[in-house]
């Protein structure tokens, strides 16, 4: 936190890149997981379908699902 406030309160470009290089190599070496792969998914839907989303976990959502005449 210390290292992005003093990077946006510096305005010498290549000093302000640094402190947001340095802060980003700490939050890559303390990240507990990595995620090494990710998918597209595709949901076929008809065009009567509206509020649908695709959730990127998997989970059919229908809360918001309603159809339009």
């Amino acid at each position: 936190d210390n290292l992005i406030a003093e990077a946006k309160s510096i305005t010498d470009r290549e000093k302000r890149v640094a402190l947001y290089k340095q802060a980003q190599q700490m939050m890559h070496d303390q990240m507990p997981a990595v995620m090494i792969a990710h998918s597209t998914i595709f949901e076929p839907v008809r065009k009567e379908v509206t509020g649908y989303e695709i959730d990127p976990f998997g989970k059919h959502l229908f809360w918001q699902v309603d159809l339009k005449e």
